[in-house]
């Protein structure tokens, strides 16, 4: 392998493309996974967007899922979720990609596009470099996000030129 491993957690959303294009500008040698945690509850505009760009970029797209919809995890957990309450993304997000970045453990359904973009299958998770784009109006996010406790060499949460001029207007 040559280079770096570098995971960019891949939302679909301004910041998280932004970075991804930083990431590859700077380190187009190197082993760039995109990342996606997918609810199966998303708009399909959304996944058009994340083949697009994963073609655009030249840079594999790996995405993971419980195999569950919000509402079908809400009905498991007798619970209502709501806006004050991210049951949904700690469940459906964070917990998957805790599970397979600490523990190797592959959730329900994994899919790859692209994933002839890969320079090294067997280690792209190897003393990675995590990003996260993070839109200027989402500074809040960075200390949640540290906590996660990730098996990282380093974590980069980047704020966003695009999303700072956007959010100016």
């Amino acid at each position: 392998m040559t280079g770096q491993n570098h995971i960019v957690f891949f939302s679909g959303g301004k910041s998280s493309f932004a970075v991804a294009d930083y990431v590859k500008t700077k380190y187009p040698k190197d082993n760039i996974v995109l990342y996606f945690t997918d609810t199966l509850w998303e708009d399909e505009d959304l996944y058009r967007f994340l083949y697009e760009a994963s073609d655009k970029l030249g840079l594999p797209l790996l995405t993971h899922s419980r195999g569950i919809t919000p509402p079908q995890l809400m009905v498991q957990q007798r619970f209502m979720a709501n806006s004050r309450v991210g049951t949904c993304s700690k469940e459906l997000k964070m917990k998957v990609s805790e599970n397979y970045l600490k523990k190797g453990i592959v959730p329900e359904i994994e899919k790859w596009y692209n994933k002839e973009y890969l320079k090294d299958e067997n280690n792209f998770t190897q003393n990675a470099t995590m990003y996260f784009g993070i839109g200027f109006e989402e500074y809040h996010r960075v200390e949640p996000i540290k906590k996660i406790g990730l098996p990282i060499s380093k974590l980069k949460c980047l704020l966003s030129k695009m999303s700072l001029i956007m959010t100016k207007f």
